[in-house]
């Protein structure tokens, strides 16, 4: 099977919710220098993986990194990051994120 955009988000969305966020990173950076580029729900599933193990500073410098890649923000991205944020007890963020939701 040709790994395509597709394949790779199926494999970070199964490596982040069983746990192995560490893999899921290792998949998303294996997929750019393959020359395939994330989409918003590629780096939306990569989110939730870093949300759920409470990794917020990755998490934060992961959405940066998406919106100066170009891409917006969607409401499941939104959702992932305030609900991180409200189980990690990170309120500066969700204060960013709120004003970027602007």
């Amino acid at each position: 099977v040709e790994m395509n955009l597709i394949s790779y988000t199926s494999l970070i969305d199964v490596h982040t919710r069983s746990g192995q966020v560490k893999e899921a990173k290792r998949l998303f950076t294996e997929m750019r220098s393959e020359g395939i580029e994330p989409n918003v729900v590629t780096y939306s599933t990569l989110l939730k993986g870093f949300c759920s193990e409470g990794n917020m500073n990755e998490a934060a410098s992961t959405f940066r990194e998406m919106l100066d890649r170009g891409l917006s923000a969607d409401t499941v991205t939104f959702n992932t990051l305030l609900d991180g944020c409200a189980k990690n007890d990170h309120f500066e963020l969700a204060d960013m994120l709120l004003r970027e939701m602007k």
